[in-house]
């Protein structure tokens, strides 16, 4: 991870000096459609940064996605010129994660977002999961989850969708869908960045996987569904908790209060 900073305030710049290489956090970049513009010192900088991919649209996820730990991006400027981001890997993962997040945000009535979004289509590697976030106390877990990984399948950012009681999105929490393949089936994990947040583990056939896999997405990030963790554990609020469990083939849930209780449970599936 050489060179990647966590998102750090801007200090005071020499704009004379012909280049010069700044660290840049998330707040600080403003995207345009297929560019993207940097603050320094609390003004955005004209000249912009062309990069295929960007999406004016991004602008307004900021309230529910860059309020993370994220890794900062290093760009290097001359002048007032971005010319390059040395990072770019983080861009273009961050570009993809953005791309199903705007669309679950501004699409959310759409009845089949898992269609749309297309998963099989999806690429993002495993790394990706450490290189964009900085996990703390959850590093451990997710160290694991990418070492049991089967690179065979895709590792799935999927976001949380959070609703209050009118059923109005309020937050999109991140998380991933990791696989382990024990031949005949799989081990879909489902585990989020935010601390407290327990793991789920769904079990199914092998042939079944790509099908059950979107279920599983659309579960996630239902507009419609409220209180999804309790719902789908608690069969004595819910009637058809107990279907429902079953229709995800949900396995069981860990919590991880005793980190090498969740790690030996894992390592044993």
């Amino acid at each position: 991870m050489r060179n990647l900073k966590l998102n750090v305030p801007i200090s005071p710049i020499d704009f004379k000096n012909k280049r010069y290489t700044l660290s840049i956090n998330w707040e600080n970049v403003h995207f345009y459609n297929d560019k993207i513009s940097f603050k320094i010192c609390d003004k955005y900088f004209s000249n912009k940064f062309f990069f295929k991919g960007c999406k004016e649209s991004y602008n307004y996820l900021k309230k529910y996605f860059f309020r993370k730990q994220l890794y900062s991006l290093i760009v290097d400027f001359e002048y007032e010129n971005p010319i390059r981001v040395q990072n770019v890997d983080q861009l273009n993962n961050m570009l993809e994660i953005l791309a199903i997040e705007s669309y679950i945000y501004f699409e959310c009535n759409s009845a089949s977002l898992g269609q749309a979004i297309r998963l099989s289509k999806l690429n993002l590697k495993k790394q990706v999961v450490c290189n964009i976030y900085k996990l703390y106390k959850k590093s451990v877990y997710f160290d694991l989850l990418i070492d049991v990984h089967d690179d065979k399948f895709k590792v799935v950012p999927v976001p949380e969708v959070i609703l209050n009681e009118k059923g109005n999105i309020v937050q999109m929490e991140s998380s991933f869908l990791f696989a382990i393949n024990k031949g005949d089936f799989i081990n879909i994990i489902w585990e989020s960045v935010v601390e407290k947040k327990a793991t789920y583990i769904f079990t199914c056939a092998k042939r079944d996987y790509d099908t059950q896999l979107q279920k599983i997405f659309d579960y996630i990030t239902s507009p419609k569904i409220r209180n999804k963790r309790q719902l789908i554990m608690s069969s004595t609020k819910e009637h058809y908790s107990k279907e429902l469990m079953e229709i995800l083939q949900l396995n069981q849930r860990l919590e991880h209060q005793i980190p090498k209780q969740w790690i030996k449970i894992i390592i044993g599936l």
